[in-house]
């Protein structure tokens, strides 16, 4: 599962990203026979 975080990251490196660059990853892995749910 992908999802945004909104709150304070649990660890260094990690960011959130914007909804409709969260859809465009989960088109992708959607393409490569993976079935994914968006949640924002």
């Amino acid at each position: 599962m992908l999802y945004p975080i909104d709150r304070g990251t649990p660890a260094k490196g990690l960011e959130k990203i914007p909804e409709n660059e969260l859809k465009e990853i989960a088109k992708k892995v959607e393409a490569a026979g993976v079935k994914t749910e968006v949640y924002f």
